[in-house]
């Protein structure tokens, strides 16, 4: 595939989750190892999925993504995120995660 995608293992989401990094274009594709909306509440905010498999894990994943280089984070629901992989991982760890 042009570009060389880089697939990462984020587990916890469901346990087969991935991400893929498109390092050469600065963009990570999170899927669902990040959210800029929850659907749930209707609210616009960054951080984990609220329905998570395997909450822990899914936080654990987090340290896979703040290894990427990119600029843009899609995520499988809300917004692109454009302040680069490592403020949005920083303020994922940040936030309570809703129940």
């Amino acid at each position: 595939m042009p570009g060389r995608p880089r697939i990462i293992n984020t587990r916890g989401h469901t346990a087969g989750h991935s991400s893929v990094a498109l390092e050469d274009r600065g963009v990570l594709l999170a899927g669902d190892a990040l959210a800029t909306f929850d659907y749930v509440s209707g609210q616009r905010r960054l951080g984990l999925h609220r329905l998570n498999d395997d909450r822990e894990t899914a936080r654990a994943s987090l340290d896979r993504l703040e290894t990427i280089d990119a600029d843009v984070v899609l995520s499988g629901h809300g917004n692109p995120w454009t302040c680069n992989v490592h403020k949005a991982v920083e303020i994922a760890r940040g936030v309570e995660e809703p129940r």
